[in-house]
């Protein structure tokens, strides 16, 4: 099991990207300055990437300081090589690598909430975002606690559910465990990484999910923990 927690201020969870023919790849959301997608060269055991070596920034048409630091997230759908991003709060924007090929941006308003409450926005802000084993959607959660199954192309909320009790005061960063089917969370005070078996399509329980294994932060990272990834190649495991 790998944790990883904010690096830079202004920058949120860094998400591998299996580049086609362009290789192992880190893939950024800068929010310091105009917002971007930055990929980086995935690092080798022993020599670190230079900082932006990669590819181009793509600009990303986030309103001006709309990018608050905490809020927004992204994810990475390998099987497509699409990088999803939001502010958290009123934009939705997706892009392919390699060629920065960008889609329409859609105001998160076009999520309709779900029988559990509202996708992201002022009130409830996005504050993670992973892929899924679900074609087309992305897993998101907010600030509240709010966890929901949407789909890329808006539309109503696949499933949805509450973070675990033990994600209190408020959750910041969740990934998702295709092996296990388990989502995986943290928050800035927690200590630790809560587990909770992902709701399945079609259900909307709007209870707290129960908790599964739980895993206790290394004492190397100090708080606040903002983000995480999970590391499918090991076995699971503190």
């Amino acid at each position: 099991m790998r944790f990883e927690r904010l690096l830079r201020i202004g920058a949120f969870a860094l998400a591998s990207l299996s580049g086609r023919a362009v290789g192992q790849r880190f893939v950024s959301v800068e929010g310091i300055g105009p917002p971007a997608l930055t990929a980086i060269p995935a690092p080798s055991a022993a020599t670190p990437p230079a900082c932006f070596a990669g590819l181009p920034a793509c600009p990303l048409p986030f309103p001006p300081g709309s990018m608050a630091i905490g809020h927004g997230a992204e994810a990475v759908d390998e099987a497509t090589a699409t990088v999803h991003a939001t502010d958290g709060i009123v934009d939705f924007v997706s892009a392919t690598y390699p060629g920065c090929v960008g889609s329409p941006t859609v105001p998160l308003a076009a999520w309709p909430p779900g029988p559990c409450g509202p996708i992201g926005g002022g009130a409830a802000p996005i504050v993670g975002m992973c892929d899924s084993t679900t074609p087309g959607a992305v897993w998101v959660v907010t600030v509240g606690g709010l966890v929901s199954l949407i789909p890329v192309a808006p539309g109503p909320p696949l499933a949805q559910g509450l973070v675990p009790l033990a994600l209190t005061p408020f959750v910041s960063g969740i990934t998702f465990d295709s092996t296990s089917g388990l989502l995986w969370f943290t928050g800035p005070l927690l200590g630790s990484v809560v587990s909770a078996l992902a709701p399945p399509v079609g259900t909307f329980t709007c209870t707290p999910l129960p908790a599964g294994p739980v895993f206790p932060i290394p004492a190397c990272l100090s708080a606040p923990y903002l983000a995480l990834t999970l590391d499918t190649t090991l076995a699971p495991g503190p």
